[in-house]
Order: C-alpha cells, then sequence, then structure tokens
C-alpha cells in the first residue's frame, strides 16, 4: 500500500472516531443544543486540521 493511501486511511479513521465520540458526546451529555453543535463544530475542525495535516498539505500546523 502506497504510504499516501495508509496516512489518508488513517485521517479518515481518526476523522470518523473523533466524528463519533462527538456525537456520543452530544447525545449522552444533558446540555443545550448550541452545546452539542458547537462541540460537533470543533469535532469537524479537528478532524480537517488533522486530516491536512498527516496529508503533509498544511506543514505550518
Amino acid at each position: 500500500m502506497l504510504p499516501e493511501t495508509s496516512t489518508l486511511l488513517k485521517s479518515i479513521f481518526l476523522g470518523v472516531l473523533i466524528f463519533s465520540v462527538t456525537l456520543l458526546t452530544r447525545y449522552w451529555t444533558d446540555m443545550g443544543d448550541w452545546k452539542g453543535y458547537v462541540f460537533v463544530f470543533i469535532g469537524c475542525l479537528l478532524i480537517y486540521a488533522w486530516g491536512r495535516y498527516m496529508s503533509g498539505t498544511d506543514p505550518d500546523l
């Protein structure tokens, strides 16, 4: 398997993992809707940043 593909798969796996935990946190905790959406938004940002960092397209991170 090519290193680029392996890195991409790792990024996708980590992204799905973070997003799943974020959604579970959203449904398992008793907080207002806006806080849940903030968690989801932060989760998406982390997934995006990690994906760019792992793929090497943004070396500044």
